[in-house]
């Protein structure tokens, strides 16, 4: 399962998107000459390795909301694999079936590669433009599109924002604002007033597909709703 960090700050600041990559590389690699300053800045001794691994190596009790994001079927990747994995599980128990498992897990990783293709194409007007979440719930959805978002209200455990974490979403955001900023069902809307986002065009967005028919179905057709009102809000801001 593709699994991705927590992110602990109201303002992301690992948000680059392809098109970074190559200026980050170029900034990354120096030449020859400033090789040997550089591998001195890079390598220290023994005492401080140690030192900056404890810094960055917490144990599980570091984090009560654990290191990782929890809300890992937003990545159509996973639930690819997932798939697979479900059909050769339902099979080991019970081989006379097996046929069938794998026939209905081939025919939904179909479905669910129709329904990616669809979400990028509505997605790729977006490219080199930025968004904002009320709610810290979209990353992996966020990291398999190559969108780009730059904050959250509250994180990914929807943690009440205290006011450190308003002012730094305030301040970040004030001048780069996004497209659009994606709310779900039951956000505090007084909290875009705190954060200088009122004005910012707004859409909800579901992570559960509550309001979607449930069936066989629901996966993809979660996966084409986040796209298709994600695209449409920030064609409305565009038009504006």
């Amino acid at each position: 399962t593709h699994l991705l960090p927590f992110r602990d700050t109201g303002v992301f600041a690992d948000h680059h998107d392809d098109d970074d990559h190559d200026e980050h590389a170029e900034a990354d690699h120096h030449d020859d000459d400033d090789h040997d300053e550089h591998a001195k800045a890079e390598h220290h001794d023994d005492e401080h390795h140690d030192e900056h691994a404890e810094a960055e190596h917490h144990d599980d009790d570091a984090h009560d909301h654990g290191a990782l994001d929890p809300h890992v079927w937003l990545s159509p990747e996973n639930a690819t694999l997932w798939l697979t994995r479900i059909a050769e599980a339902l099979a080991e128990a019970d081989p006379e079936n097996a046929q069938t498992y794998h026939a209905n897990a081939e025919a939904g990783i179909a479905k669910l590669a129709a329904a990616e293709a669809e979400a990028r194409d509505a997605l790729d007007p977006l490219q080199g433009r930025t968004l904002a979440v009320a709610h810290d719930a979209l990353q992996y959805f966020e990291a398999h599109f190559g969108l780009t978002i730059l904050g959250a209200i509250s994180d990914a455990d929807a943690n009440t924002p205290g006011p450190a974490r308003l002012y730094d979403l305030r301040d970040g955001l004030s001048t780069d604002k996004p497209a659009c900023l994606l709310i779900e069902p039951g956000t505090d809307l007084r909290l875009l007033d705190t954060v200088n986002m009122a004005d910012v065009p707004t859409v909800v967005v579901d992570p559960l597909g509550s309001d979607l028919p449930q069936g066989t179905d629901l996966y993809p057709a979660l996966i084409v709703t986040l796209a298709n009102r994600i695209a449409a809000c920030a064609a409305d801001q565009s038009a504006d």
